[in-house]
């Protein structure tokens, strides 16, 4: 059970940073490619909001991952420290 644990710590870590990675990724993308566009012919109003909404999505995606490894972590230390007393 506990290399279960820290496997999933492990997965989870690494899944935050392509989150995060994603999130910067959209939002660079956001400003340069749709703000500052050079007249493409691509429904940029439709771009625009799905960015948004990829964003939205990822961040509420990292909330998660975060909530979790917190959760994780906790309930291993709680056990850990059941067991010294």
């Amino acid at each position: 059970m506990k290399w279960i644990r820290i496997v999933f710590i492990i997965i989870s870590i690494i899944l935050l940073f392509v989150i995060i990675y994603a999130i910067i990724n959209c939002e660079v993308s956001y400003k340069y490619e749709i703000e500052g566009r050079n007249g493409d012919k691509v429904d940029i109003l439709w771009v625009g909001e799905w960015l948004k909404e990829y964003i939205r999505i990822c961040k509420y995606f990292l909330c998660y991952i975060i909530v979790t490894i917190v959760y994780i972590i906790t309930s291993t230390l709680k056990k850990k420290i059941k067991i010294f007393h």
